[in-house]
């Protein structure tokens, strides 16, 4: 009897194994090819604005600290000593600097370059299929998927990404990522998607 009922006991969490790894409707809902229909920031004024800034302020810091370090080789002849080689990297290392503190100080500019890029994005393809696999535009590897509690999750060999569902029918998608710079920055992208094939 023991036997019997310890047969049954496996056998009940087998089919609690088994009916935990079915798709949930919206896995089911998800699957198949999604077109990018548009790609844009909240708050995208106060986000491109916000994103400048923070950039700018980290390449002055940097600027700063390279300007110190040339000085000091300077001071000790290293500039024209075998040594020189770091003194070059330092001299390569600020000008690129200065290019990125000129490059972000042009607001206009950047915020023209981050339109842009968004932009280029409709049309492209995100396929789901249902062995959890997940084709992403222009990249070399097939990533991972899955939903759970109203988020889709993408994940890499050594990175995840965590999406909202905003939307989710069967003709619309709709996601939202948040982007963290740092502990100070983030920002968050929505994409827009029409799916083309089941």
């Amino acid at each position: 009897m023991k036997k019997v009922m310890y047969v049954l006991s496996l056998v009940t969490v087998f089919v609690l194994v088994l009916s935990s790894c079915k798709k949930s409707p919206k896995d089911k809902l998800i699957i198949g090819q999604w077109q990018i229909d548009t790609v844009y920031y909240e708050n995208q004024e106060e986000t491109f604005h916000k994103l400048a800034k923070y950039a700018v302020d980290n390449a002055t810091k940097t600027k700063k600290i390279v300007e110190d370090s040339i000085k000091k080789m300077e001071e000790r002849g290293l500039n024209n000593a075998i040594d020189s080689l770091y003194y070059k990297t330092y001299k390569n290392q600020l000008a690129s600097t200065k290019q990125m503190i000129s490059y972000y100080s042009d607001y206009e500019n950047f915020k023209g370059d981050m339109i842009k890029s968004a932009s280029q994005a409709k049309g492209k393809i995100f396929e789901f299929n249902a062995d959890s696999t997940l084709k992403l535009p222009d990249a070399q590897q097939t990533a991972k998927w899955y939903v759970e509690n109203n988020k889709l999750y993408i994940v890499f060999p050594k990175a995840q990404t965590v999406m909202d569902i905003e939307e989710l029918t069967p003709k619309k998608l709709e996601l939202k990522a948040k982007q963290d710079i740092d502990s100070t920055l983030s920002f968050v992208v929505v994409y827009k998607f029409s799916k083309i094939k089941k």
